[in-house]
């Protein structure tokens, strides 16, 4: 049987994305994006935002410096990565929400093209999979 490890969120960026780098050179990015939600508490509709953190690798963390800014609106699709640091008494546990997939959801964004957008898994390849031959007209 599949599993799914899936989360989707969109909102919008709380700060301009930064580039940093791990020990062995991998680049990496941690942003957030503010979800608004709404509910009603004694009758009255109260409104609240979550804030949720994100960690981009690679070419997608590149894409996400160049393009992003604070307020960017954004659909971010990720997976959930549990870990673990320490041992016994000093153990901490967390998880990482890191980016799969994201679409700039802003106009001023769509001058980036499809391959900088970067929702290519890493090492697919960019070429157009369609000719003109399999067009019907």
């Amino acid at each position: 049987m599949r599993s799914k490890n899936t989360a989707l969120h969109i909102g919008h960026l709380g700060k301009k994305p930064e580039l940093k780098f791990t020990p062995n050179g991998t680049e990496y990015s941690r942003f957030s994006v503010a979800c608004n939600y709404s509910f009603k508490q004694d009758g009255e509709w109260v409104n609240g935002v979550d804030w949720i953190p994100f960690i981009a690798y690679g070419p997608l963390a590149e894409t996400v410096v160049k393009y992003l800014d604070k307020g960017s609106h954004v659909s971010v699709d990720s997976r959930i990565k549990p870990w673990k640091s320490g041992e016994g008494k000093n153990a901490r546990y967390g998880m990482d929400l890191v980016v799969t997939d994201i679409l700039f959801l802003d106009a001023k964004n769509q001058a980036a093209s499809p391959e900088e957008v970067a929702h290519v898994p890493a090492g697919a390849s960019t070429e157009a999979a369609i000719t003109d031959d399999d067009i019907p007209f």
